[in-house]
């Protein structure tokens, strides 16, 4: 969905309906199930919302679920982003082949994920934060008492892109 609006409102592309339709069914099937596990989980679940903080007016929300509401919304528009500016490098770069493409945008995510963790590493304790934490060496110290995690994380790892290969092609 914020691939297709994205694609739409920023760069002007014209999609047909097939892949309108696609965006539904799948948008459909993933809420759905959402749904169907949401109220799985509440109706096995006998806690109250201790954590609930009222509003003004009496409005009452949980400040974890504003907090991942918010994150998932964030994520999709920079998806979104990510995405039709591919969509449009790929229109401007005809030899790029949509694999390259793929492992261009993995390649810079991994890049980006290193500076994060060097940065977290040399930064002093006081400009620590939640995007820079000295996390490096307290993930290595993790796999090296659990390798059977680190196998788990790369085949996760292969697996998801896998899946984004079978979406791209599939959408």
């Amino acid at each position: 969905v914020p691939s297709v609006v994205v694609g739409k409102v920023w760069y002007g592309a014209k999609y047909s309906a097939l892949k309108y339709a696609a965006v539904v069914v799948i948008t459909s099937g993933v809420v759905a199930f959402s749904l169907l596990s949401a109220s799985a989980k509440a109706s096995q679940s006998n806690t109250t919302e201790a954590s609930s903080v009222e509003l003004v007016g009496g409005i009452t929300v949980d400040p974890a679920t504003v907090g991942a509401v918010l994150a998932a919304v964030l994520g999709m528009a920079l998806d979104g982003f990510t995405v039709s500016t591919q969509d449009e490098i790929n229109a401007r770069s005809p030899g790029l082949s949509s694999l390259q493409m793929m492992l261009m945008c993995a390649a810079s995510q991994g890049v980006w994920s290193c500076v994060a963790l060097a940065l977290g590493e040399a930064l002093p304790t006081a400009l620590h934060n939640p995007l820079l934490k000295p996390e490096f060496f307290a993930a290595l110290h993790f796999f090296h008492h659990a390798p059977q995690a680190l196998i788990d994380c790369v085949l996760l790892g292969v697996l998801n892109a896998c899946g984004l290969v079978f979406l791209f092609y599939g959408v």
